[in-house]
């Protein structure tokens, strides 16, 4: 109501009136109840716009909106009624001109809530405040926004639900019996689908799993639960990780979901496997004399060479840890199933090559001399040499081996995995040779201390003259092979006649040899090894080389050159003494000789005179023997030894020049050596008278009747040889006659050589003694005589004792006797008158002494 004064006046005036108003009317709903039907997942939609009306104005009329949990009646438990927290999360109030729009700011959830109610509170602003409510009641509408859920369960305990991982032990046993073994469950939910909708599926490496439904009270257990079962037998070695996807679908076709979740299985490992070796047989060296030396092994495809025995094992872990040792060799013996010790003799071959020239070849060819070398030894104790490091498999010997005792080892190797378990580890065996690797540990022994070899003379060069044989008692070929080279000696240059193979130790001769110049040839030989030693044996006894020290040895030889039958016999002239020979230069052959021969008249023996030429062959021995021939001479013959020509008959020849005609054979007979010679000889006779002069009588007893010298005349001196003489003939050669005087003149074809040894010097030279000797026993004779006559008539026939003195006396002073010539001349004519030779006066009177 407006109260309000009225005042009437006689004056206009005009004034307003204001109505003041109170809040005397509440907000009105258009609706108390409001039903609203949304689908889940939708969100920034409105859900619901009421219209509210209140009747006041200003603050009266103005309106807030809040919302707050349905007052619904406690007794009575429907399930829709929700926090205020999530009113103020989903629902937003959006205040219009005649209401209130409600939207939806977060998407509702079916599977959370399906259906919730709350109460929409309007409220003035006046004083007091009037409100109005209105109830609201949402119903969310499902979707299908789930997918289903996997879940893994191993034993009863839920795995990792983002990233499940799964470890169980590999399985060794046979497939049948791992067929269908469980690994564990798997559950899936899904909150918007019927369990019956819901398909799943495995997926993994090989196809070895499978899932079977198990049947459950689904009121109690809101999942489709599933067994993962396995289709093949799991082994670690060789898948060690296995993926599993397991695939489930919900729902029809059209909208259905599909999840997957997957498990990755991780396998343990279990002692299934034994360790296997590289090799079956491995086959390793080692050089001799060295101790803890490693053993290198090389693989059968050839590559680098290992320092060590390896075996592998499949497992993981301390399953696949390995240790080696040991064992001796062994060998299974099927006959009576137990393992018996093996022994064994070992046949080492060593092939050794050298060079050989065959006598009617000038090119090398080779010969493979082959010796065997017998070893036994008990295979047992082969291992005890050596040691293996039992975490690494290498191998070392204990000692140091010696390749030239023992080439070869075996033994086997064994290994060991280290299973936690003892019973279940698992071993293994191979078989190891060890082959000694030789070294230059030993010197070239020759054979022989002194070799001593002969060789004929004037064989052609590069003839065999025999062999130096070494032994080297290493085995390998290389560190056999030896270097033969000749080494002079004082004052004897070797070399420029012999030569040695370097590599088969054959002597050859360098040049052809001459016996008659050269009788003995001495040199050393030295064989050493090709190879160097090591620094370990260089205090032994080495040689430098360009190789650097190696072993040697050396032995003397001497080579004895062997005369052969090659010079023709020779006429040589000879000079004023008949001890010295040597052979002079060219003459002219002479072509006549003057032969003057003395007679006695009271001598009976047909006179002989020594020939001026001498018969010589340089040749020695059987080889030198001649055989002198006069052919058609009936007066004259050569004697003693073919130096003096004597005449052979009584009567004198009836002209006093004729021809010689000489032949000379060679002995042994060869017909092409055979000297003939042709002289013109003038034969003088003179009658040897008795000298007055007492020095004259002297020298008759001095000089033999047989070296009167003729008188010869140079000319052209005739010679018939054989054809093809001088190629025997040598020129310059050194000559074999080491006495020097007068020089003898041979005559050979006009062709003039080096001197050799007279074959009738011993002849002259007995003459010539015995003509001494017969002087000095004339000498003394004459001192005998003298001593009788001194003495007197009265003395008794002692003649025994009266010379002694006195002849000592006479025999050291000659003065006496050169002045006893008278005496000396009696005896002379009383040996005169015997009409005996002067020969056998000497020989009586050596008689009488």
């Amino acid at each position: 109501f407006i109260i309000f004064d009225l005042f009437i006046t006689d004056r206009f005036f005009v004034f307003l009136s204001q109505i003041l108003d109170e809040n005397d009317n509440a907000p009105i709903f258009e609706r108390s109840n409001y039903q609203v039907r949304l689908r889940e997942n939708q969100a920034s939609v409105s859900l619901l716009s009421v219209k509210v009306h209140d009747a006041d104005s200003d603050s009266n009329g103005r309106l807030s909106y809040t919302m707050q949990p349905s007052r619904l009646d406690l007794t009575t438990t429907t399930g829709f009624s929700v926090s205020a927290d999530f009113l103020r999360t989903h629902i937003q109030l959006i205040p219009v001109n005649d209401g209130v729009t409600l939207r939806v700011s977060q998407p509702l959830d079916y599977e959370k809530q399906k259906e919730f109610t709350f109460d929409l509170i309007a409220s003035d602003h006046g004083q007091p405040a009037l409100s109005a409510t209105a109830q609201v009641h949402v119903t969310v509408i499902n979707v299908n926004d789930f997918a289903p859920l996997i879940r893994f369960y191993y034993h009863g305990e839920p795995l990792d639900r983002d990233y499940s991982r799964l470890s169980v032990l590999e399985q060794h046993e046979s497939v049948s019996e791992v067929e269908n073994k469980l690994i564990c469950h798997v559950h899936v939910t899904d909150a918007d689908s019927e369990f019956e909708s819901i398909n799943c599926t495995v997926e993994s490496t090989e196809r070895s799993f499978f899932l079977r439904e198990v049947s459950t009270n689904r009121l109690i257990q809101r999942s489709k639960i599933y067994e993962l079962l396995t289709t093949t037998r799991l082994d670690r070695e060789v898948h060690e990780r296995l993926l599993i996807l397991v695939r489930c679908r919900d729902g029809e076709m059209a909208n259905s979901l599909v999840s997957q979740n997957q498990l990755q299985l991780i396998l343990l490992d279990v002692n299934d496997h034994s360790p296997v070796f590289t090799q079956e047989h491995y086959h390793g060296s080692v050089s001799e004399n060295l101790a803890n030396a490693m053993i290198s092994f090389t693989s059968q495809a050839g590559k680098t060479p290992t320092h060590g025995v390896q075996a592998t094992d499949m497992d993981i872990g301390m399953n696949a840890l390995v240790f080696y040792s040991l064992v001796p060799w062994v060998i299974n013996d099927t006959d009576d199933n137990h393992t018996a010790w093996e022994g064994e003799t070992e046949n080492v071959i060593i092939n050794a090559t050298y060079t050989d020239i065959q006598p009617d070849r000038t090119q090398f060819g080779r010969t493979t001399n082959t010796s065997t070398r017998m070893h036994s030894h008990n295979l047992r104790e082969d291992v005890d040499k050596f040691y293996i490091d039992q975490a690494t498999g290498q191998i070392r010997t204990r000692i140091a081996l010696d390749c030239e005792g023992q080439q070869v080892y075996r033994f086997l190797v064994l290994a060991i995995d280290q299973s936690e378990q003892l019973e279940s580890r698992h071993t293994a065996t191979a078989r190891v040779t060890i082959r000694v690797s030789d070294e230059n540990d030993n010197p070239p022994v020759i054979r022989q201390r002194h070799y001593a070899f002969s060789v004929k003379e004037g064989l052609p060069r590069h003839t065999r003259i025999g062999q130096i044989q070494s032994v080297d008692a290493d085995v390998n070929s290389e560190n056999r092979r030896t270097i033969y080279e000749l080494k002079n000696v004082e004052n004897c240059n070797a070399s420029e006649f012999i030569l040695v193979e370097s590599h088969t130790g054959y002597l050859r001769t360098r040049q052809v040899l001459d016996c008659e110049a050269t009788k003995q040839i001495s040199f050393i030989v030295l064989a050493r090894n090709e190879q160097p030693v090591q620094e370990l044996f260089r205090g032994k006894q080495t040689i430098n080389t360009d190789k650097g020290p190696t072993f040697f040895d050396e032995v003397s030889v001497i080579v004895t050159v062997e005369d052969e039958n090659d010079n023709a016999p020779a006429l040589v002239q000879r000079g004023p003494s008949t001890n010295d020979r040597v052979i002079g230069g060219r003459e002219l052959t002479p072509s006549v000789i003057d032969l003057t021969f003395k007679t006695d008249q009271n001598e009976t023996n047909n006179p002989c005179i020594e020939f001026p030429y001498v018969i010589v062959d340089r040749d020695e021995g059987a080889n030198g023997q001649t055989e002198v021939l006069l052919e058609n001479n009936a007066f004259f013959e050569f004697r003693l030894d073919n130096t003096i020509l004597c005449k052979k008959r009584v009567e004198q020849p009836t002209v006093n020049q004729m021809n010689l005609f000489i032949t000379v054979q060679d002995k042994p007979v060869d017909k092409t050596k055979t000297l003939r010679r042709q002289y013109t000889i003038r034969i003088h006779f003179v009658k040897d008278k008795i000298p007055i002069d007492g020095s004259r009588q002297l020298e008759q007893f001095q000089v033999s009747r047989f070296s009167s010298n003729p008188t010869v005349f140079s000319g052209i001196e005739q010679t018939e040889t054989k054809p093809g003489r001088t190629k025997h003939s040598k020129i310059g050669r050194k000559s074999k006659i080491r006495d020097s005087g007068t020089k003898l003149n041979r005559v050979d074809n006009n062709e003039f050589h080096s001197e050799k040894p007279l074959n009738s010097s011993a002849t002259i030279i007995i003459v010539a003694i015995l003509v001494v000797v017969s002087g000095l026993l004339c000498l003394l004779l004459l001192g005998v005589v003298f001593a009788l006559r001194k003495a007197t008539p009265t003395r008794n026939n002692t003649s025994s004792d009266v010379p002694g003195k006195p002849c000592e006396e006479e025999a050291g002073d000659n003065s006496g006797l050169l002045g006893q010539r008278a005496q000396m001349q009696h005896i002379y004519i009383l040996l005169q008158d015997t009409r005996r030779p002067v020969i056998r006066h000497l020989i009586q009177l050596k008689s009488f002494q």
